[in-house]
């Protein structure tokens, strides 16, 4: 009995794994289409493609190479013209001097000016300067400060105490006329200049300016540098070099409209083909001149000029020629900000100042003894 009953259950045990043998096989994954992989690629592909444009194009990322960048040469001559549209802004100008030579020398200028020409006829401007000569360790430095307001110049110079003395020695005093304001009036001298005139005069000058630019670009751009922000503003970043066939054509049609808008109190003229040999000369001499610019990427304004040459120059006795370094940067800020300018307080005829100095000339002229103790050639 037992016997059968471990048979029954073995039976059952074999008949339970063969029905389970009767259950069908899983079935197998198919392989993917290669049409649909493609797909997937070409898909992929076109989103980076869609959103590194839509990164170059905002600027989000801009790297040199980027091909959705603007021709840096159209960018140049945009934010010439609308720098010479700006009614307000500030300047500040670095300028170096230095013998390479060997010999000692070195000068060092900067300015630090604003304009607001908000009213065309009442320009304003005010510039600061400080002028420093470093020669055989001794240092002299002159300061002072330039006003324009309606046409009319005021100027404060502050000099050296050390050439004060110096002057006394040749029985010229100074002091009196340091430190004070002078102011310079062309219409009470009975001049007009055009140059100096508002509205439509100006106008016409500048957009004779920009012509001339349009037509001779001056720049042309070397390379093209990594963004930089200045002041905050992301701004484009160029190598660019003086033209200088455009430059001499340039240079030559500027003197013209300068001569015509001076009339009489322009130099004496000399005729076309001089001014144009005279102009070859100075940019044959000069050599290749580069400089660096900062243009805003959003504003497209001049923000930053930077620039470095060295040049060989005549010595004053004319005996040789000296090696110097020119460098010099340029920041613009503050565009189209309000700019205090006043005129000074209390300020003097120019003429109050000259006055000594010119009787002290005619004296001279007439005794043939100038106040330096020298004669005139006829004395």
């Amino acid at each position: 009995m037992e016997e059968q009953e471990q048979n029954y259950s073995a039976g059952r045990t074999i008949s339970q794994e063969g029905r389970g043998s009767d259950f069908p096989p899983a079935p197998a994954k198919k392989p993917k289409s290669k049409r649909n992989i493609i797909l997937a690629i070409a898909i992929g592909i076109g989103v980076i493609i869609v959103g590194m444009g839509i990164v170059f194009a905002t600027g989000l990322w801009d790297p040199v190479w980027n091909p959705l960048r603007p021709s840096p040469d159209k960018v140049i001559m945009e934010a010439i013209n609308n720098i010479s549209n700006i009614d307000r802004m500030r300047t500040k100008v670095e300028l170096g001097l230095e013998m390479t030579d060997g010999t000692e020398g070195k000068t060092k200028i900067t300015v630090d000016a604003k304009e607001d020409r908000t009213d065309p006829q009442n320009p304003k401007s005010q510039a600061s300067f400080d002028i420093s000569f470093r020669n055989g360790g001794i240092e002299l430095v002159f300061n002072g400060e330039a006003r324009a307001i309606d046409n009319v110049f005021y100027i404060n110079v502050t000099i050296p105490l050390v050439l004060t003395l110096q002057l006394t020695t040749y029985g010229i005093d100074v002091s009196p006329y340091v430190g004070k304001w002078y102011r310079f009036d062309p219409g009470e001298a009975g001049m007009n200049l055009a140059l100096l005139n508002g509205g439509t005069e100006s106008e016409k000058i500048k957009n004779e300016v920009m012509d001339l630019l349009k037509k001779y670009p001056l720049f042309k751009t070397k390379s093209k540098l990594r963004n930089e922000k200045i002041d905050g503003n992301l701004a484009y970043h160029y190598l660019v070099a003086i033209d200088p066939k455009n430059a001499k054509d340039f240079l030559f049609n500027i003197s013209k409209i300068v001569q015509e808008e001076l009339g009489s109190l322009a130099p004496a003229q000399t005729n076309d083909e001089e001014n144009m040999k005279k102009i070859a000369d100075g940019l044959e001499r000069a050599g290749e001149i580069t400089f660096e610019i900062w243009i805003g990427v959003k504003d497209k304004y001049i923000y930053k000029i930077k620039g470095d040459k060295n040049f060989s120059v005549l010595s004053t006795d004319f005996a040789q020629a000296r090696e110097v370094a020119l460098n010099f940067k340029v920041l613009f800020s503050e565009f189209n900000k309000p700019q205090e300018i006043i005129a000074p307080e209390n300020s003097s005829n120019i003429i109050d100042l000259l006055m000594p100095f010119l009787q002290m000339w005619f004296a001279g002229t007439e005794t043939g003894i100038f106040y330096d103790g020298t004669k005139s050639c006829g004395g």
